[in-house]
């Protein structure tokens, strides 16, 4: 009985309770091991910098819309296979360039347009005799600035035609031309040239009656604003077809 007394004396001695200290001890290493499972998972406020990040860790992602601007990026680091150029607008100094240049060709067309125009007139002879050499004619055939050219086929009598060039001017400046006319037969050249007053006035270049005649010349105008050329063939022939002119007038520019 002494040996069974002495068994249980030793069992109940090894399921005794723990020791206060025992207790406060392993709460000590709960309450530790808790905290730092804690600051695992709460880090700090920038305590993770660019030594704690595993390479290839930040992907696109993981990076939040608009959140990196201009001043997160290298200085010239971006290269165009970098940008979408179809996303990017004009620059504000391009397009006015490209106004400019538009506005130039613009110019540039208009500038041929109003800078040459042709002169062509062909009818039968039944238009009024001009009343005298300083007479418009009966149609207009160019108006250029302040130059105007008209012409007449008039009816010359015994079935032939006659051509009147005229040449008016709204203001003052001059004429010189130069001109070879065939006679039928035989030619003759010449050269002329007047003037006009700040009252402007008409004058007639041309006039040849019918037999199959014709001229070609060049009629220079000058003011003190501008140069015109007008080149001109001119013929009369039988009282029908009756007349023709023909040519172009240019203004170059200064």
């Amino acid at each position: 009985m002494a040996d069974a007394g002495a068994g249980s004396l030793v069992v109940h001695r090894m399921i005794r309770r723990p020791s206060h200290g025992t207790v406060v001890a392993y709460l000590a290493l709960f309450v530790a091991l808790g905290g730092s499972a804690y600051a695992v998972n709460q880090l700090p406020k920038k305590s993770v910098g660019t030594k704690q990040l595993k390479g290839g860790a930040v992907t696109k992602q993981k990076v939040r819309k608009n959140a990196i601007n201009g001043s997160k990026v290298k200085n010239n680091s971006l290269t165009g296979a970098d940008i979408k150029l179809s996303k990017l607008g004009t620059v504000p100094s391009a397009q006015n360039a490209t106004t400019a240049q538009n506005a130039a060709h613009a110019t540039s067309a208009d500038r041929a347009a109003s800078s040459g125009q042709r002169i062509d007139f062909a009818g039968p002879a039944i238009d009024p005799a001009p009343a005298n050499t300083v007479s418009p004619g009966a149609h207009q055939l160019l108006s250029l600035d302040e130059l105007t050219v008209s012409a007449s086929c008039v009816n010359a009598g015994g079935g032939e035609a006659r051509v009147y060039v005229a040449f008016t001017l709204l203001g003052e400046g001059h004429f010189t031309w130069s001109a070879t006319q065939f006679n039928n037969p035989g030619f003759e050249s010449y050269v002329n040239g007047t003037g006009f007053g700040p009252e402007g006035g008409s004058y007639g270049v041309i006039d040849l009656k019918g037999g199959n005649k014709f001229l070609n010349g060049q009629w220079i105008y000058r003011s003190a604003q501008r140069t015109i050329i007008v080149s001109m063939h001119a013929g009369a022939g039988d009282f029908v077809p009756g007349c023709e002119v023909e040519g172009a007038a240019l203004r170059p520019e200064s």
